[in-house]
């Protein structure tokens, strides 16, 4: 192979010289083409340099966005469950509410029963107090179940809106 042949495959750190140089001067040439291979070599150390400074704040800020991501999806788990603590609560102070009330209205009933002079007063006393406890008993389940939606809805609002943002982070990926 001539030495053209092998002069065009040279590496990238490789300068042709004129030929006079090399008649006149191999030293100064030889000075010359180290000279450029190390502001090469310092160009190509400073570009792989900026480039992994460049990577690495890329990656801290994404640890960073992972981190206060995680942070929000907590927090929003903390307001729902607190969300849903306090309508247990309201529910449970109605329950206990109800519970006495239905006692009460048993043991007047009761005594209003024992009361009845005849057995047919004693029948419509009994029914009209079954009517009276089914009606405040299916009035109470509807308020319970309005209670029970109205807290479910409340609680999923702040994980709704994680899903939302979770939804956005993988269209972001995507894109």
């Amino acid at each position: 192979m001539s030495d053209r042949g092998r002069r065009g495959r040279a590496g990238p750190l490789a300068r042709r010289l004129p030929m006079s140089a090399t008649k006149t001067d191999p030293a100064k040439a030889a000075a010359d083409v180290m000279k450029d291979a190390t502001q090469r070599m310092e160009a190509f150390a400073t570009d792989t340099q900026k480039a992994m400074t460049a990577q690495i704040e890329k990656l801290t800020r994404g640890f960073e966005k992972a981190a206060t991501f995680n942070l929000e999806t907590f927090e929003a788990v903390i307001r729902s469950t607190e969300i849903a603590t306090k309508a247990v609560e309201g529910m449970n102070a109605e329950l206990v509410d109800f519970g006495k009330k239905s006692f009460e209205e048993g043991v007047a009933a009761t005594k209003a029963m024992t009361s009845a002079k005849s057995v047919a007063e004693l029948f419509e006393k009994q029914a009209e107090f079954a009517r009276a406890s089914m009606d405040s008993y299916m009035r109470q389940l509807a308020r319970v179940n309005e209670m029970y939606i109205s807290a479910a809805r409340s609680a999923a609002e702040p994980l709704g809106a994680r899903l939302t943002a979770v939804s956005d982070v993988m269209k972001s990926f995507a894109s």
